[in-house]
């Protein structure tokens, strides 16, 4: 985060140039980031952990404010301006920052009160060729995973990927196949991809079963599927079938602890992906997972049905839902501390960039219910934020927990 007070000592060295009458410091300044990029990421003395980040913009004679956006650097603009270095072209903003950390950022322009999202400027960081872009959904093209079609990415030194999100040439790859389900509980039709391991045709032994929530974002953003073939390819988990649910038509209304919704998972979707797959008919081979209020819905199913999914895999969960000022009244957390134990288990994570107070109380409550009642169940805190990029970062973790000791 931003702290009064704290200086980059690149900046500090350019402001005293400058004052000393040396403008020519500022066109070095800039030929250096042209060469080497943006932000400035500078070592802290005696502190392995953090580091100094400037967020930088060069000047065209268009500003009058610049603010920076990003879970890294603060969501509200108002009190993430940058400062203009004296004269000259250059506004900055430093920040100290966990070397391990992650995070989308776009810069706003100019910004007045009175603005509506459709009337800001907003631009990438033109320093920066890290570029995230959403993948385009040709029925929801306006839907986006995240804030903006396309962000500037930083990842700080220390940033370590997921072993398995990036695609190998000699990893045989499975088949996904998309699908729509004429649903008579929704009364409506979904969106369904359907996943099959490599060899998937070649297998002795039945398949496991993964359902995901929010199946577009797990798919294109997430990259679940890569996942899966690189860690069902290197013996981590044992081979699974995958089914990836689509919510964009009416996602509020289905992720909200919606019993109508969850039926239709367990007595419409999976008798049908049975009758068309050889799946596994053992609750513990069956993980159902999601994102947010997907993480909630997919805490909430298996605790209606633990006789069809035995694991949890929630991603962010909203497990604060239903929370009242004083932190209470928690829906799901409370069902299940007054539940008996279920034959289920439960991995659990949250970011550093997401940790409110509520989020955060609402997974350690659980947890610590869950731990209580005897419950198999882990929480993890990683360095990242609330977005479907970030569950790159724990899905194998998620998966290898609940599926790699079978």
């Amino acid at each position: 985060m931003n702290i009064k007070g704290i200086v980059s000592p690149k900046i500090k060295e350019l402001a005293e140039a400058v004052l000393q009458g040396n403008h020519e410091a500022i066109n070095q300044f800039w030929r250096s980031i042209e060469k080497n990029g943006a932000p400035l990421i500078e070592a802290i003395p005696g502190d392995d952990k953090n580091v100094l980040v400037t967020v930088l913009w060069k000047d065209a004679g268009d500003i009058e404010t610049i603010s920076v956006f990003g879970e890294l650097f603060g969501m509200n603009t108002e009190k993430t301006r940058l400062e203009k270095l004296h004269d000259t072209n250059l506004w900055y903003r430093t920040y100290k920052a966990a070397k391990n950390a992650r995070s989308l950022y776009v810069f706003f322009i100019n910004e007045k009160p009175e603005d509506e999202l459709a009337d800001l400027d907003i631009r990438l960081d033109p320093f920066n060729a890290h570029i995230v872009t959403c993948t385009e959904d040709e029925e929801y093209p306006n839907e986006y995973c995240i804030m903006f079609k396309q962000e500037s990415m930083i990842e700080l030194p220390g940033f370590e990927e997921c072993p398995y999100v990036q695609e190998k040439l000699e990893t045989p790859k499975g088949s996904i196949e998309k699908l729509t389900f004429d649903s008579a509980i929704l009364g409506r039709s979904k969106r369904v991809w359907l996943y099959k391991p490599a060899h998937y045709d070649k297998l002795k032994k039945s398949c496991g079963l993964a359902v995901f929530f929010d199946g577009w974002e797990y798919l294109h953003e997430t990259k679940a599927a890569v996942i899966l073939d690189n860690m069902i390819a290197e013996g981590v988990i044992p081979p699974m079938v995958g089914v990836f649910i689509d919510n964009r038509d009416n996602r509020i209304e289905d992720l909200r602890l919606n019993t109508v919704f969850i039926d239709f998972i367990a007595e419409e979707i999976i008798p049908w992906i049975k009758g068309i797959c050889n799946i596994s008919k053992d609750p513990n081979d069956a993980l159902i997972g999601g994102f947010s209020a997907g993480g909630l819905t997919a805490g909430y199913t298996a605790f209606l049905y633990p006789n069809i999914f035995g694991k949890v895999l929630s991603q962010s969960g909203a497990f604060y839902w239903g929370y009242n000022e004083d932190m209470t009244g928690a829906v799901l957390v409370d069902k299940f501390e007054q539940a008996d134990k279920l034959p289920i288990e439960l991995f659990m994570s949250l970011g550093e960039f997401e940790k409110f107070d509520y989020h955060l109380n609402a997974h350690l409550r659980l947890l610590e219910i869950l731990k209580d009642k005897g419950y198999k169940a882990k929480f993890e805190e990683f360095m990242g934020g609330h977005t479907n990029f970030d569950c790159q970062i724990t899905l194998s973790k998620g998966l290898h927990f609940l599926l790699g000791s079978r």
